[in-house]
């Protein structure tokens, strides 16, 4: 069985993975990984056109770098970097069908439209998709988030960082609420009751 877990950043995809793969026991892998794995074999003037969020993103210089986009900006920069990995995710995906491995994947790539694409029996997987939509809840969530290894609270030293994080997640949020529903994907909002949000989840890809 494969456990698909998509959606905005900072709405819980990594949260779940880990619960669901302590409670079952089987592995994780993250569009992350793949993205590095597929970027470090693409030929380095194609990088920026398909992988623009190596221009865009500085992870010492976040605010920075919410100043010079608008969160539209990376909504658009994911959309393409998950164009780029259609294929490389659809393989590994039929790749763990076909030898009837149980995985976990999660990652803000797995766009509605792509996984839908995607010719998995539909006994072979579920999906869930988890945002937040509402940016006044978000951005009070980062103001109570006190990890100084979270990769924006980290690296900010603007209060204005915060309000364009939230409005980011919003963005991200309306964009997979509307594709979530579009393809017929189930979709949880974890802006309030994060934790109960968070088990609602799990509980609907391990039933």
């Amino acid at each position: 069985m494969l456990y698909l877990i998509g959606g905005a950043p900072r709405c819980g995809k990594t949260k779940l993975a880990k619960k669901i793969s302590r409670k079952l026991s089987i592995p994780v892998f993250s569009t992350d990984e793949l993205r590095l794995y597929v970027r470090d074999r693409t030929p380095r003037d194609e990088v920026d056109g398909k992988f623009p969020f190596e221009a865009m993103f500085d992870g010492d210089q976040v605010d920075r770098c919410f100043e010079r986009y608008a969160p539209k900006d990376f909504l658009m920069a994911d959309k393409r970097e998950a164009r780029t990995l259609f294929k490389a995710v659809r393989s590994f995906l039929e790749d763990k069908i076909r030898k009837k491995d149980d995985y976990i994947i999660e990652g803000v790539h797995l766009l509605p439209r792509y996984v839908g694409k995607i010719l998995l029996p539909k006994k072979e997987f579920r999906a869930v998709y988890l945002v937040k939509t509402d940016e006044g809840s978000i951005l009070d969530g980062l103001k109570r988030n006190n990890d100084k290894k979270d990769w924006i609270l980290g690296h900010i030293h603007k209060k204005r960082t915060l309000d364009r994080a939230a409005a980011m997640v919003g963005v991200y949020g309306r964009y997979f609420t509307k594709e979530a529903k579009k393809f017929g994907f189930r979709l949880i909002n974890t802006e309030d009751c994060f934790y109960h949000k968070i088990d609602e989840a799990g509980s609907y890809l391990m039933d």
